[in-house]
């Protein structure tokens, strides 16, 4: 196993019902086998491309360009006692969705690659930890974030909140 991010599509009506009682986020995740649309996960890839996005990882997030973090991090938590296997759930509005969206469409994959530094990633002990791989773990990072950034296009036309969990 492993740590796993996910993230999942909600509207804006679902996401203010969900503030206002937290259980009923439990309840929707237990429903999303039948809902695949607005739900998406990114494996392992969460902590590297966290680094490739903002230059930090996890462990050091609070010095990390908060716009691009928030992609995977908001620092917006639905209710800090609520454990959805590795801790509570984040979550952004249509409106903060739009805005990510919008600097996430701007990296390419050859910015990407540029930022890409295994023997660094490797240093800041940024998991999995599998960046000695080279070629073969920037695909598995650049695949995830092109998965990551279609997947927030789809949640910015529809004008859709959104909510991440790592499980």
């Amino acid at each position: 196993m492993g740590m796993i991010i996910n993230l999942l599509q909600v509207g804006a009506g679902e996401l203010d019902a969900i503030l206002k009682n937290p259980g009923l986020l439990e309840l929707r995740l237990s429903e999303k086998e039948a809902d695949y649309n607005g739900h998406v996960d990114l494996d392992k890839a969460w902590d590297g491309l966290l680094y490739l996005l903002t230059g930090y990882g996890i462990m050091d997030i609070e010095k990390a360009e908060q716009q691009l973090a928030q992609a995977l991090f908001s620092g917006q938590i639905i209710d800090e006692k609520q454990d959805l296997g590795l801790g509570p759930a984040h979550y952004l509005t249509p409106t903060q969705v739009r805005d990510v969206y919008s600097r996430l469409e701007r990296i390419t994959a050859d910015e990407l690659r540029k930022r890409f530094d295994p023997g660094q990633m490797s240093t800041l002990k940024i998991y999995p930890r599998m960046w000695e791989d080279g070629e073969e773990a920037f695909d598995y990072l650049s695949n995830n974030f092109e998965v990551m950034k279609a997947f927030y296009k789809s949640a910015a036309e529809k004008r859709n909140g959104m909510i991440t969990y790592l499980n």
